[in-house]
């Protein structure tokens, strides 16, 4: 339930949850990736769609959640439970039509992508987030477009 959190408390334990990835990798290029989950994909969508960022980053951590559940490293159980959640949160926003080609293009091009090959950061459950390079990208793209079919019809 949305209406018992702490805001104030959860931005502070946030905080110092990322101070401390700072302080372990100040640029940003091994450990601290994993505060980026969502932002991959997110930033594809608020290119795409216009979408405010906070909205797509969210849209960004169900897609990561999705492939993450698609690709057997997340267990159903722990994948509805953030399902549930997410829903709870994005159950106001429509996706709208995005165009595959033009979305997987833009994960490319992101920061933790090297020499055209994808990598995002997926989830092996709640508080368990790593840097993944995607090794089938049909399978992916596949899923990708599986999981827009889904949540557009989910939150129409």
């Amino acid at each position: 339930d949305l209406k018992n959190i702490n805001l104030k408390k959860l931005i502070i334990n946030s905080l110092k949850i990322k101070k401390k990835f700072i302080e372990i990798d100040e640029f940003d290029k091994k450990e601290r990736l994993v505060l980026n989950y969502g932002h991959t994909f997110g930033h594809a969508i608020e290119k795409l769609t216009l979408m405010p960022h906070g909205i797509s980053v969210a849209f960004g951590m169900d897609i990561a959640n999705y492939i993450s559940h698609k690709s057997k490293l997340l267990k159903t159980a722990e994948y509805n439970e953030m399902k549930r959640t997410s829903d709870i949160i994005l159950k106001k926003y429509k996706l709208p039509n995005i165009n595959i080609n033009n979305f997987i293009n833009l994960l490319k091009k992101d920061k933790k992508s090297t020499k055209g090959k994808i990598r995002v950061i997926l989830s092996g459950g709640i508080g368990n987030m790593f840097l993944s390079e995607i090794q089938n990208l049909n399978k992916f793209k596949k899923d990708i477009k599986n999981y827009f079919k889904i949540n557009r019809m989910q939150h129409s």
